[in-house]
């Protein structure tokens, strides 16, 4: 355990960052910190750090640090620390904590201004942490930014005098958002190989650690997925499954298939049913009525487009007769610094595409519903966000699990929501209940948890 106002250092490294960015007011940060908080004060105000200047967003997100938190704080922090932007602590005499900027290590989190920062340079790693070359994994791990609102919170109430609940409203409960992206109801061609070749660079990396039980298992679902003729229509199991255990859900559709030769990189990437499908009416008719969600799905290629999204939401809308709302992308793919404004842009209010294909976790170091930082606009978007903390493909495809450590990774996920008093998405595929997925027990175990929280 390091002594109270050390700092562990994990720097980024040298790296290209590109673009400049507009000065923003210490005004404007504290009261967007304050709004995205706004859960855990929901009784009164919480007063600014005095004596803090306006703020260079390209002076942040290039070295992190953790601060070792005093005592009675100590159980907001993992092993007593928080992960901060370095930026945020200020020269001068007093421990870390005391001379850190709360509220810029707040917004150094939310912003996502590493990613930012490597999107300008580079164009956008979409929705892959591997291609966010230099930043420290550690940023994903917690939702930092909850925690650092809960020492915002639990420091407010002591300069106070005052017992927070008293202060500043009670803790608010952890909420987790059940979803499921509608990618396919019938097994293609096009799954059969995508699905096909995950498996079969998950069999190597079982042969190449010796793991010759789980390769065997791996082969025979890499041949099922090859071979096997199934229905991918597991729709209604999805949402029978969820309100057998008082869980409703949110479903995202796929609008953007109209006639005619879709192409190669849609024929391959994008879902092949059509929005007027009868089994998609039909499942829509009945569980409206039970209260079911129903968000856009946007095609591959729409992750900047505004014409593009907004086509297919008034088709989605207009063929099932829905309010679309919610939203999340294809592929998770994303920017950004063009996404959310092409979301908003085609009247949509809360977007779940923050998170990532390839690993679990708190993409901005959050769980919350708030609303992202727009740098070229200097404000924040119109478009709220839900952050995705986790999905099935983390579980299997990206690291292949034992049952007994897919359940202790969901666990640590969603216990990480709970603790912080915060809010995430889960995401599961309908058509991955088929038997060539083999990932309805995965699912199971994701139900039981969330009924228990």
């Amino acid at each position: 355990m390091e002594e109270i106002g050390q700092q562990a250092s994990v720097p980024l490294g040298s790296m290209a960052m590109g673009g400049n960015f507009h000065t923003i007011t210490r005004n404007d940060l504290t009261t967007y910190v304050l709004e995205a908080g706004r859960r855990y004060w929901p009784a009164g105000a919480v007063p600014d750090d005095p004596c803090r200047e306006d703020i260079d967003p390209g002076e942040l997100g290039s070295d992190w640090c953790y601060v070792e938190l005093p005592e009675w704080a100590a159980d907001i922090g993992i092993d007593g620390r928080l992960l901060v932007d370095r930026r945020s602590i200020a020269s001068g005499p007093g421990t870390d904590f005391e001379r850190c900027d709360w509220f810029l290590a707040g917004f150094a989190h939310l912003s996502g201004i590493a990613q930012v920062k490597i999107e300008r340079s580079l164009g956008p790693a979409h929705s892959y942490s591997f291609r966010l070359k230099g930043i420290p994994s550690d940023l994903f791990d917690r939702a930092w930014a909850n925690r650092i609102m809960l020492f915002i919170r639990r420091r407010a109430a002591r300069l106070a005098g005052k017992e927070e609940d008293a202060f500043l409203g009670p803790m608010p409960e952890g909420q987790i958002t059940l979803t499921h992206d509608v990618d396919a109801l019938d097994k293609t061609v096009a799954i059969r190989l995508k699905q096909g070749l995950f498996n079969l660079f998950n069999l190597v990396r079982l042969l190449a650690r010796g793991d010759i039980r789980e390769a065997r298992s791996a082969a025979l679902g890499a041949s099922r997925m090859v071979f096997a003729r199934l229905s991918y229509d597991h729709l209604e199991t999805v949402a029978e499954m969820a309100e057998a255990r008082g869980l409703i859900s949110a479903f995202h559709l796929y609008a953007g298939r109209g006639a005619g030769n879709p192409g190669l990189r849609k024929w391959l990437f994008d879902p092949s049913y059509r929005i007027d499908d009868p089994r998609l009416l039909s499942f829509v008719r009945k569980y409206k009525e039970r209260g079911f969600e129903f968000g856009l799905h946007p095609s591959f290629e729409s992750w900047n487009s505004t014409a593009s999204i907004t086509r297919e939401k008034e088709a989605l809308e207009r063929t099932l007769g829905v309010n679309a709302k919610t939203v999340r992308q294809h592929w998770l793919r994303f920017s950004w610094e063009g996404t959310w404004r092409a979301q908003s842009e085609s009247g949509l209010s809360v977007d779940s595409t923050l998170g990532f294909n390839d690993r679990s976790g708190f993409r901005a170091g959050a769980a919350l519903t708030y609303r992202p930082w727009d740098f070229v606009r200097n404000r924040p978007h119109d478009i709220a966000v839900l952050p995705l903390v986790l999905m099935d493909s983390h579980l299997y495809d990206y690291s292949p699990m034992t049952p007994t450590s897919r359940r202790a990774a969901m666990a640590g996920i969603l216990g990480e929501v709970m603790r912080v008093g915060g809010e995430g998405a889960v995401l599961w595929h309908p058509h991955a209940l088929a038997s060539d997925y083999g990932w309805r027990e995965g699912f199971e175990d994701l139900l039981d948890l969330i009924s228990r929280q």
